[in-house]
This record gives C-alpha cells, sequence and structure tokens, in this order.
C-alpha cells in the first residue's frame, strides 16, 4: 500500500483503499470467519490511517442478499458499492435500475 500511494502521490493522484468485508459478516455475523474478516478490515484501514491514505467503509452499505453466489457481488450490490464510492469521492451515485444495475443508455 505504501509504494502504491508513493507512486500515484508523485502524479498528484490520491489513494483511496475501499474497505468492504466478505459475505459472513453479513450473513453469520457470529462466525469465526466473520470474526476474521472484520479484524482484517480494521488491519486495513489502520495501516491505511498510518499512512494517511483515505479509506471508505463499505461495511454500513452491504447486505447479506448482495452476495448471492459464492461471495461474489451481484447486480444490486454492485450498484450499492459505486453509489458509496462516488459519493465518498465526491460524485453523484449512478442511477440503478429495478434489479439494482446501473441504468445505461442505448
Amino acid at each position: 500500500m505504501a509504494r502504491t500511494e508513493l507512486s500515484l502521490r508523485s502524479r498528484s493522484i490520491r489513494l483511496t483503499v475501499a474497505i468492504l468485508p466478505g459475505r459472513e459478516v453479513y450473513a453469520n455475523p457470529d462466525s469465526g470467519l466473520a470474526s476474521f474478516q472484520r479484524q482484517a478490515a480494521r488491519r486495513v484501514a489502520a495501516s491505511a490511517g498510518r499512512r494517511n491514505i483515505a479509506t471508505v467503509d463499505l461495511t454500513p452499505t452491504m447486505r447479506a442478499e448482495d452476495f448471492p453466489v459464492d461471495g461474489h457481488l451481484n447486480e444490486p450490490g454492485h450498484c450499492r458499492v459505486a453509489g458509496a464510492l462516488s459519493r465518498a469521492l465526491g460524485y453523484p451515485p449512478p442511477e440503478c435500475t429495478a434489479n439494482g444495475g446501473p441504468a445505461v443508455a442505448d
């Protein structure tokens, strides 16, 4: 993370790290895997903080149903992530369709 941040800074680009724990945090919050995922997220956030790297914690944005198959995000999950990141970076959130995917002009 430090090398990436230094490389970007030399080009006047600010690094922002998104923190997104896995499905277990939402589906089985008392499990050992959920505990491990929360701990890993805290460590990433602390490491970024020591380097003055901005973070966006997506934990409160997500829900278990955003990870329906093998821990990968579905369309609504991707749209939720895009919206949270857009707002955190100062951009308007994307428009999403009824099923949660991005609204794409024909």
